[in-house]
């Protein structure tokens, strides 16, 4: 749809533009939602969904890893969305989508992840997690305003962040994947509070594998809190000597 074109079917549905974001504008030298579909590539396992290639090759990349623990690839619901599909998408969602121009959607840098069921994933269902301890290994992150606590929280917006390098880590290179798994049937979660914060620790003592893990994620540690029991509150001098003993310090 040309430009003109986009504009009058925005204010026909009552949606205001804006200008693309400039900190992207000189992707190629087009626009937000302008990009030609010839200069990006499809998604080998869902054609009908399109990326900037450098970001489809690290998906590619990151769904080896990601068949090999769940027995099939990403279920993608969206990739990249032309300006007339962000309008049509604002239309729809109200304030739960991007202003027309804004969306990284509209420059083949995010998708949306569902279960196969093509139903939106949550923050504590089995995907998530492992895309969030997995998926920044090959350049895919889960941005700030998509988090439980931020703005717009999305456990299904997953953006590329330009930074993966052509290596193939595999899910057992991630030191987070490791320790869930090498302790999944020997492992106590501890959480303590310091100024506000929590941090939660999943840690496990099997034999030579004694191992400590810390995140202040509260999806992870739910998660890990029902693979593993309740967790256990401790003292942080207490929280602090559990972690020597593991980490052997």
């Amino acid at each position: 749809m040309a430009a003109s074109g986009v504009a009058a079917f925005a204010a026909s549905v009552g949606v205001s533009v804006v200008a693309s974001d400039a900190a992207h504008a000189t992707w190629g030298g087009y626009s937000n939602g302008y990009i030609p579909v010839s200069v990006l590539s499809p998604i080998p396992w869902d054609t009908i969904r399109i990326l900037r290639t450098d970001a489809r090759d690290a998906l590619v990349a990151l769904n080896v890893a990601f068949r090999a623990h769940f027995g099939h690839n990403i279920t993608i619901n969206d990739g990249y969305r032309d300006y007339a599909e962000q309008v049509r998408a604002k239309a729809k969602y109200g304030n739960n989508a991007d202003t027309p121009g804004k969306s990284n959607h509209g420059w083949a840098i995010a998708i949306d992840v569902a279960n196969t069921n093509r139903v939106q994933i949550g923050f504590s269902q089995p995907i998530y997690v492992w895309l969030k301890a997995n998926a920044g290994a090959f350049g895919w992150i889960h941005p700030g305003w998509a988090e439980p606590n931020g703005s717009r929280p999305e456990a299904w917006h997953w953006e590329y962040n330009g930074t993966w390098n052509g290596a193939t880590p595999t899910p057992e290179d991630n030191a987070i994947y490791r320790t869930i798994q090498r302790n999944n049937n020997m492992a106590s979660l501890y959480y303590t509070t310091v100024n506000g914060v929590t941090t939660f620790a999943l840690a496990g003592d099997g034999v030579g594998n004694a191992a400590w893990l810390e995140t202040t994620d509260q999806a992870l540690a739910n998660a890990l809190a029902a693979q593993h029991g309740n967790a256990a509150y401790l003292t942080q001098g207490s929280f602090n000597q559990w972690k020597g003993w593991y980490l052997g310090q």
